[in-house]
């Protein structure tokens, strides 16, 4: 990133700050799913009953002073960066090694195996996702549907992150196979914006065109239009959190004058 990019990778474009409630969800259950958040929750209190005072047998013995301020200033600088770009938990992954290096310190061995197959487990059981969007996964007869500051949630209990994680894919590649038959039936020139579906794209299409069609990430307003003044016609692919009743013409937006 920094050779494409340079310094200029940490700034990004304003798309809005999401709801607080989404905000919270990213930073905890999507990162360590409902039970590995309940579990380091109780470590958490485990720790206060000690005041602050990890155990004799730790999972982290002591004399490793070094390490633990690495981990905490690891942590701190990554939750400073996701709060200024909240949209993904997968943003939080470099944090969660350091993590648990904290926990290995604030508990003893027996207490860090108990966290870390309550975090195993978390992968496969429950998970609580955003019902709405383009790739949601359907809700099946363990789904619960339940509000929450104002918002609407959905809880998947026997389908965990991974189980949903798979079936989004399948569901993301059905998406795909009709934008690209959308794309393929072009008869004139078109470019298609497809943001973040383009690495996707690339790959299924093997490259930027399909057919008549090019895919591109982004277009500046003078780069839409020179193409519109060319004739080429203008399709966005419509992000993975919009919702399903935001798409047309197969599921690509025709541009307003793009034609």
């Amino acid at each position: 990133v920094i050779a494409l990019a340079g310094p200029g990778f940490l700034h990004g474009y304003e798309n809005g700050y999401p709801p607080l409630l989404y905000v919270a969800k990213n930073l905890t259950v999507d990162v360590w799913g409902v039970i590995g958040c309940l579990a380091l929750g109780l470590a958490a209190l485990r720790l206060l009953a000690r005041r602050g005072r990890p155990p004799a047998e730790a999972a982290l013995p002591a004399g490793a002073g070094a390490v633990l301020s690495a981990a905490v200033l690891a942590v701190v600088l990554e939750l400073v960066l996701f709060l200024r770009l909240p949209h993904e938990a997968a943003y939080l992954i470099p944090a969660v090694p350091f993590t648990l290096l904290l926990a290995a310190r604030a508990l003893s061995r027996r207490e860090y195996r108990i966290l870390c197959v309550c975090i195993l487990v978390s992968a496969f059981i429950a998970k609580v996702s955003e019902p709405g969007k383009l790739n949601s996964v359907p809700a099946d007869a363990t789904s619960r549907r339940v509000r929450l500051g104002g918002r609407e949630l959905q809880v998947d209990l026997l389908r965990g992150p991974l189980v949903v994680a798979h079936l989004r894919r399948r569901t993301d590649l059905d998406y795909l196979a009709r934008v690209r038959a959308t794309a393929r039936r072009q008869e004139g020139r078109s470019v298609i914006v497809a943001g973040e579906w383009l690495p996707a794209l690339r790959v299924l299409a093997g490259g930027v065109h399909d057919g008549a069609a090019r895919y591109v990430h982004t277009l500046t307003a003078s780069q839409a239009d020179s193409l519109r003044q060319e004739g080429v016609a203008i399709f966005d692919v419509p992000a993975a959190g919009s919702a399903p009743g935001e798409t047309a013409d197969g599921g690509l937006q025709l541009r307003s004058g793009a034609r």
